[in-house]
C-alpha cells in the first residue's frame, strides 16, 4: 500500500502503477519500467511549467498595460488577451 500511495504522490496513473507490480510479481526489476514512467511524467510536468510560464508571462503584460485605478469598465465583449490580439492582426 505505501508503494501505490507514493507512487500515486509522484504523479503515475494506476494503470501505470498495476503495470509496476505486474513487472515486480514477476520477480524481474522493476526498474527499467519505472525509469520510463518517471522520464515520462518528468517531460509532461516540463511541459506543464512551459505553459504555466507563458500564462504567467500574459497575465503580467495584461496587469502592466492596465491604465490604473481611473480605468473604466470595459464594454461587454471587449476585453481580451495581449495574445488575442496578436493573432487577429495576422
Amino acid at each position: 500500500m505505501l508503494f501505490i500511495r507514493g507512487a500515486k504522490r509522484l504523479g503515475l496513473r494506476l494503470a501505470e502503477i498495476r503495470e509496476l507490480l505486474e513487472v515486480r510479481d514477476t520477480g524481474a526489476c522493476a526498474c527499467e519500467p519505472a525509469e520510463t514512467l518517471l522520464r515520462q511524467h518528468v517531460a509532461e510536468i516540463a511541459t506543464e511549467i512551459e505553459r504555466l510560464s507563458a500564462l504567467r508571462d500574459e497575465l503580467l503584460a495584461m496587469l502592466t498595460a492596465m491604465p490604473g485605478p481611473d480605468c473604466r469598465d470595459p464594454l461587454p465583449g471587449t476585453w481580451r488577451s495581449l495574445s488575442s490580439d496578436s493573432e487577429e492582426r495576422r
